[in-house]
């Protein structure tokens, strides 16, 4: 399975074009061509948080949360089903196709990042992954979700630095000025 998030997406396709010169000068740079599409730069960067449902991938027909960071638009041809639908960006209702899969699901990508901070979205890729590969069933041993091991992992870096600093002197500088 071949996965393409933003720029990855973009490369997936046929062609990136930037006709307006907003990333480079050339007209047009070829891609890998492993999905049915077309990207054109365009000025305008879109940043949003986004809910999403997946619509082609063969593993998951759930919905997700991530967010968007990119300049253009993706075309797809006919060869090529959108990956998810927009439900919502930032405050907005919507409905916009998003991403790419090719035929058999085995390629596919999005504009749409922290896909993989989606518990239930990640474990069914991974099981989907190691079924093709025809590997037995992950049991996960612990059911802490990506957003609480993501905040155990801050709370021992915040020990780690705590600890290895003088925060007294610290917070003195912080209020005073240069110590």
């Amino acid at each position: 399975m071949i996965i393409g998030i933003c720029g990855g997406y973009q490369m997936l396709g046929h062609k990136v074009t930037d006709p307006g010169g907003v990333e480079w000068k050339a007209a047009d740079i070829d891609g890998l061509g492993l999905l049915d599409v077309v990207t054109e730069f365009a000025p305008h960067k879109i940043t949003a948080q986004v809910k999403a449902k997946a619509q082609n991938l063969p593993f998951y027909r759930g919905g997700v949360c991530g967010y968007e960071i990119h300049m253009g638009h993706s075309e797809l041809g006919r060869n090529a089903k959108p990956a998810f639908c927009l439900e919502r960006r930032g405050a907005e209702n919507i409905q916009l196709y998003d991403g790419a899969v090719n035929s058999d699901g085995s390629v596919w990508g999005t504009y749409l990042h922290g896909l993989f901070d989606n518990d239930d979205f990640r474990n069914k890729l991974l099981a989907a992954v190691r079924n093709r590969r025809g590997l037995a069933a992950y049991e996960q041993k612990d059911n802490a979700s990506a957003q609480e091991l993501q905040q155990q992992a801050y709370d021992r870096l915040a020990d780690i630095v705590r600890n290895s600093l003088d925060m007294d002197l610290l917070y003195s500088i912080l209020q005073n000025g240069v110590a």
